[in-house]
């Protein structure tokens, strides 16, 4: 009876060292991720960086747009003035 009861604990002492090390592991994961991840804070002073980033790259690119349709015009005035195309109205009054 003493031996089965020594087996019984020896059997409960290795489930629970398993269970102390299934424990430390997950501990070791959790720590991980923290760190990796930072807290909730940091993780959200680095998502508003992002936004503030992404929305700055839109208005340059905004603004790149505008400067480049400004450009065209430009370049089709100057065309215009090197290139004169004639309307058909000119076409009569010369006629």
């Amino acid at each position: 009876m003493e031996q089965s009861n020594l087996d019984l604990k020896k059997a409960e002492n290795r489930r629970l060292a398993q269970q102390v090390q299934d424990l430390e592991e997950y501990l070791r994961n959790q720590s991980n991720r923290q760190a990796r991840g930072g807290s909730k804070e940091e993780q959200q002073q680095q998502r508003m960086c992002q936004i503030v980033a992404h929305r700055k790259m839109k208005d340059r690119v905004r603004e790149q747009e505008e400067t480049i349709a400004q450009l065209h015009k430009e370049v089709e005035r100057l065309r215009q003035k090197t290139f004169p195309s004639f309307t058909l109205e000119q076409v009569k009054e010369r006629v």
